[in-house]
């Protein structure tokens, strides 16, 4: 939750109102099984109300939305839009 609330705060003074998260469920035998990209993450989810909904079958990656108050939406994986990286330093 702490990190997701750092992402939200970042997206909001850089004025970016949606980006992808590293969440996915891409692969038919996946569908509404959710995961990182890269290493296992936490098991928090924070996703906003009614999603995730794979609207139009193909919302496979995850987002996250200013006019959703940050929540996370699922979406398609095709649309060109900012992501958010954790990098270790």
């Amino acid at each position: 939750e702490e990190e997701d609330d750092f992402a939200s705060q970042i997206l909001s003074e850089n004025e970016i109102g949606d980006a992808w998260i590293g969440y996915n469920d891409r692969g038919e035998s996946n569908e509404d099984d959710f995961s990182w990209t890269g290493p296992p993450g936490s098991e928090y989810e924070n996703w906003y109300n009614n999603e995730p909904n794979n609207y139009g079958g193909n919302e496979d990656c995850v987002e996250k939305r200013e006019d959703f108050g940050w929540q996370w939406n699922d979406r398609d994986c095709e649309q060109a839009i900012p992501f958010v990286c954790e990098g270790s330093f």
